[in-house]
């Protein structure tokens, strides 16, 4: 396990609140496996005492319309990657601005704005 926490990019289209109930299920994650190695179940005792300390309900899959929706086929969409230059996390947003923050650190007190990275480096 690296302890990195990976999410799917149509999350982006989901509500805040329920971004954070995801956050919180794979955070979890990576602290038992932190807290109890690797021998601790995925959504064992551990799992669930953690998720609820957090506030949550402990749920083994998590659900939300827009994860389910298919892409519409043979459409492009013009994406323009930014960056968080503290916590590296990647904001994908249709139109250009100089006035985009990162969520989580500008709720933390960072006013850092985001860094645009060109589509020659989308991965």
């Amino acid at each position: 396990m690296t302890g990195q926490i990976r999410l799917n990019s149509k999350l982006q289209t989901v509500p805040r609140r329920f971004l954070l109930e995801v956050l919180c299920h794979e955070a979890a994650h990576v602290a038992v496996h932190l807290l109890h190695g690797a021998n601790a179940k995925p959504h064992g005792p551990e799992w669930q005492e953690l998720v609820r300390i957090a506030g949550y309900q402990p749920a083994t899959k998590l659900g939300h319309q827009a994860l389910t929706q298919k892409a519409p086929q043979n459409t492009t969409i013009s994406r323009h990657r930014y960056r968080c230059r503290i916590c590296q996390c990647d904001y994908f947003v249709r139109r250009k601005s100089s006035r985009l923050h990162c969520n989580l650190c500008y709720s933390a007190g960072s006013p850092e704005p985001l860094q645009y990275l060109p589509n020659s480096s989308l991965s």
